[in-house]
């Protein structure tokens, strides 16, 4: 399953470019669209994509990835304290994370989280 986002003003165009999608799909790849996830809307709601919800040029991280990454931070950081051997992993995980938050409108949230988690997630 691969994701993909298209955008554009007109609504008409969108409507045309799933239909030439969904032929191409099912005639060359004999596969189909999910009905139910096949979304056309206006972008000023926002588009939830990637665990980011875009909107026109900003993009903000999704709240429950925030709470997922607090949450793993959080138990991580109780091993680590413990003496338990996961500092390499922690600090791989924060690098990953960090490198995903910049790719949204993120400084503020990296910030505010370095201070309540105690460690440095800006840049």
């Amino acid at each position: 399953m691969d994701d993909f986002l298209i955008l554009d003003f007109e609504k008409k165009e969108l409507h045309q470019i799933k239909e030439k999608i969904q032929d191409f799909l099912q005639d060359k790849l004999k596969l189909e669209l999910h009905p139910k996830k096949v979304n056309i809307f206006p972008v000023d709601e926002g588009v939830d994509f990637l665990g980011y919800r875009s909107f026109g040029n900003y993009r903000l991280l999704r709240k429950i990835t925030v709470k997922r990454f607090i949450k793993r931070t959080k138990a991580d950081q109780k091993k680590l304290s413990k003496g338990l051997p996961v500092e390499e992993k922690f600090n791989n995980s924060l690098q990953s994370w960090i490198a995903y938050a910049k790719h949204g409108s993120s400084w503020r949230l990296r910030k505010n989280l370095s201070e309540k988690l105690r460690v440095k997630l800006t840049k």
